[in-house]
């Protein structure tokens, strides 16, 4: 006689949504993304001028190269969780998304406020620490922003 183990994939899934650690892996594979996709604009800045002798020199060039960063980060997650997708494409590949606290697609001015809410989280880190620690796994932005990551 041959048992059989059943799993419960849809309740074990919608529980692991929004932790850490799959979150973690969502934002990693994104910084990826996104570092590749600015190698071209670098690469422009060092054929202005900025080449790599300077760069160990001219602090000017790293605060240049910190802004374009950070505004790049900025500008993709603001526009990808507001998107039809509602997701970066670190939270598709997972098979997560970003809702209000109704389950609606965010808008843009929410989507804008909750990644600038992401520096305050992620600078001070208690706002990612928390993530496990809530019911509904949000961390400091989505609880300020009224945002949920979801599972698919």
């Amino acid at each position: 006689m041959e048992k059989r183990i059943q799993f419960r994939r849809t309740s074990y899934a919608k529980e692991r949504a929004g932790q850490f650690w799959v979150r973690f892996f969502a934002f990693i594979v994104d910084l990826h993304l996104v570092g590749i996709l600015t190698i071209p604009v670098y690469f422009i800045l060092g054929e202005l001028g900025y080449n790599a002798e300077y760069q160990l020199l001219n602090l000017k060039y790293l605060e240049l190269e910190n802004i374009i960063a950070i505004v790049t980060l900025l500008t993709y997650f603001t526009l990808m969780e507001q998107s039809k997708w509602r997701a970066s494409f670190g939270k598709m590949f997972l098979r997560l998304t970003i809702s209000n606290t109704n389950g609606e697609r965010l808008t843009l001015a929410k989507s804008a406020l909750r990644n600038l809410l992401k520096l305050l989280s992620i600078g001070t880190l208690i706002g990612v620490w928390i993530i496990d620690a809530t019911k509904q796994h949000q961390s400091l932005h989505d609880i300020l922003a009224g945002t949920l990551v979801n599972r698919k």
